[in-house]
């Protein structure tokens, strides 16, 4: 086995030393930018539904049952959603993103 000289040695231990806690940071820190743009994207989320739970309860008040089909095709067209329904106080299915509940 050859000797390796002492001054290629030390520069590339500290080389393989400051790549692996150099990765080490990056992968941390990307983990923690995901864990950020994923909260953001539920509280803007949440935002925009309880935003359409206002328009959509003064749609209710004014009786303006076209454009509450409107909002509620608009919400249908979402593909990770199964379904939306609008019912009553007695159980009764208002408006929904389905004909088979309508």
């Amino acid at each position: 086995m050859k000797n390796i000289k002492l001054k290629y040695l030390v520069p590339f231990i500290f080389f393989t030393i400051s790549m692996v806690v150099s990765l080490g940071i990056y992968f941390f820190n990307i983990d923690r930018a995901l864990k950020t743009e994923e909260n953001k994207f539920i509280e803007l989320a949440k935002y925009r539904a309880i935003e359409r739970q206002g328009i959509i309860e003064a749609l209710l008040r004014k009786d303006d049952i076209a454009e509450l089909r409107r909002i509620f095709n608009v919400i249908g067209a979402a593909k990770d959603l199964e379904y939306a329904l609008l019912i009553d106080e007695n159980e009764k299915v208002i408006i929904s993103t389905k004909r088979m509940f309508a």
